[in-house]
């Protein structure tokens, strides 16, 4: 485990470089921060949505973001997800979702996904980034921007399990 966050902005590089790593093992592109409202920030890749090739020649795209704050929990300033959207598809402009895995508590306060086939939203837990990026490689064949992705991932999830918040409240961080 690292250094304690005394600081927001520790939380946030600390956030920052476990998802940068994560995307790295998919694509050469670098998360950006923006300010959203309040104390809120969004996070989205350099460029979107990102081309992924697979290794049977096809090109997949996903679409990716989160928004995001900084709380104090007492003992060091920590990072907590408000909400996400990812949507893979096989068109650059996003016409046909292959699956979109959603949370976005302001207009649907339950983690889902859509997918090609079936109507609304279909529940399911909160996803991170690393699951889906690993689901990417394993499943659908992304070929890997990196020999060692699986070790990336596995450390990135690791780290991931220690800090979430959703443990303790799944609807919430």
């Amino acid at each position: 485990m690292s250094k304690r966050a005394r600081k927001p902005r520790q939380a946030i590089e600390r956030y920052y470089d476990a998802l940068q790593k994560s995307l790295s093992t998919v694509s050469d592109a670098i998360w950006r921060i923006a300010e959203y409202r309040g104390d809120q920030l969004n996070l989205f890749p350099s460029r979107a949505p990102l081309p992924l090739a697979t290794s049977d020649g096809r090109r997949l795209y996903l679409a990716a973001g989160q928004r995001f704050h900084t709380y104090w929990d007492g003992l060091e300033y920590r990072v907590r997800t408000d909400g996400y959207l990812y949507t893979l598809s096989d068109s650059e402009a996003l016409e046909t979702e292959i699956i979109g895995w959603h949370w976005h508590p302001e207009t649907a306060m339950r983690p889902h996904i859509h997918t090609a086939g079936l109507v609304g939203h279909v529940p399911t837990g909160r996803v991170s980034f690393e699951a889906i990026v690993r689901y990417l490689i394993e499943e659908c064949g992304v070929v890997p921007a990196r020999d060692d992705w699986a070790a990336v991932l596995d450390e990135v999830e690791k780290r991931h399990v220690v800090y979430r918040s959703w443990h303790a409240h799944p609807e919430s961080g």
